[in-house]
């Protein structure tokens, strides 16, 4: 049976807290225990709370004491591997999300290049006034349908049975008979 979404706000009756704190408390560390085995990582968790004396520190206070000191023992380049700052984070996600614009932006100038070529075609008339940019890209989208053309008439050439240089039906014959 699906669980229903569970709201993320705090929860104001003190009975309710105390018991969503249990519950979770109690899946957090088994899953950081599931972690540990699963992927052979050394793992711990400092959990406070106002409903116990004390953190509750898991695997235990030596485990714990001893995981971060073999982290403080490691070299600074081992230590910082895989840590991001804010600054490169965020500049790891503008560099993505500049990536994503231009891709974007290309797709929307090749679809609007290709609907004026296709309004075009229907002889419909333009309400816009063409720059030398948008002429190049118009004629780039006209170059790339004309391809894909070939390529088709190519592909149906193929598997018909009929060769590219013989006639018609119904045409000019080029046979000469006496």
């Amino acid at each position: 049976m699906a669980r229903k979404r569970v709201k993320l706000a705090f929860i104001v009756n003190q009975t309710q807290r105390r018991k969503s704190y249990k519950k979770r408390k109690m899946g957090v560390l088994k899953m950081l225990n599931e972690l540990s085995i699963l992927c052979g990582v050394e793992a711990g968790a400092v959990l406070y709370s106002s409903f116990e004396q004390g953190p509750v520190v898991c695997p235990s206070v030596e485990g714990m004491q001893q995981t971060i000191a073999t982290f403080k023992n490691m070299p600074d380049f081992a230590q910082t591997r895989g840590m991001m700052n804010h600054d490169t984070f965020l500049d790891d996600r503008f560099l993505k999300l500049g990536t994503q614009l231009l891709n974007l932006k290309t797709v929307n100038r090749v679809t609007e290049m290709a609907l004026v070529m296709f309004q075009i075609l229907q002889g419909h008339q333009l309400n816009i006034s063409l720059s030398s940019e948008d002429l190049n890209d118009l004629g780039w989208a006209i170059n790339l349908y004309l391809a894909e053309i070939e390529k088709k008439v190519e592909a149906i050439m193929k598997n018909s049975s009929i060769p590219a240089s013989a006639p018609t039906q119904g045409g000019p014959s080029t046979s000469t008979n006496p």
